[in-house]
């Protein structure tokens, strides 16, 4: 498995409005798309979000990527939306428990 965390700066707008543009209009196709397996978005505070974006493999993070670029780009021209790091990886350890499966949106 392979990961993948970016964290983005939020420019224009509320979380709550970027989160409910992402959730119905990219948050269920992008991932597919590039064959995500776990999709995540956080507040991570200060005008700042991270996604968590889990893959089988290393391809499949890299069409992520491709994915990822397009939504930044529509978010960027919406809200002013822009990547400030990317860190990817392979998945060293890993365990899920039951709740990761229920869906969590505003």
């Amino acid at each position: 498995m392979y990961a993948a965390i970016h964290r983005y700066d939020l420019g224009e707008g509320s979380m709550d409005a970027i989160i409910r543009s992402v959730s119905a209009n990219f948050a269920d196709s992008a991932p597919a798309k590039a064959g995500a397996m776990l999709y995540t978005a956080i507040d991570t505070g200060d005008g700042t979000a991270t996604t968590i974006v889990l893959f089988p493999d290393q391809a499949s993070a890299e069409r992520g990527q491709l994915a990822s670029d397009e939504v930044r780009t529509v978010l960027n021209k919406e809200f002013g939306v822009t990547e400030s790091e990317r860190i990817e990886g392979p998945i060293l350890l890993h365990r899920a428990f039951p709740a990761v499966v229920e869906n969590v949106d505003l």
